[in-house]
């Protein structure tokens, strides 16, 4: 994502493949600082933990599901 609202798409690298929502919360994070909230429903625990990181490190917002109660 781009600080404009717009985004760009080009081959991804392994890492972007792998972690493909690690890569854009921090695409996010990069572009949109304190404004960004993040909602991780998937409830299990690492899925998405450094772009999460990302953006509480940038001043955002992040809600997660718990993974006691995530089925």
């Amino acid at each position: 994502m781009l600080p404009d609202g717009t985004f760009s798409l080009s081959p991804g690298d392994r890492v972007a493949r792998d972690k493909p929502l690690d890569f854009f919360l921090e695409s996010l994070a990069d572009s949109f600082g304190e404004r960004v909230l993040v909602v991780v429903l998937t409830g299990m625990g690492k899925y998405s933990a450094v772009g999460v990181r990302a953006v509480k490190q940038t001043g955002g917002t992040v809600i997660a599901q718990s993974e006691d109660t995530a089925e």
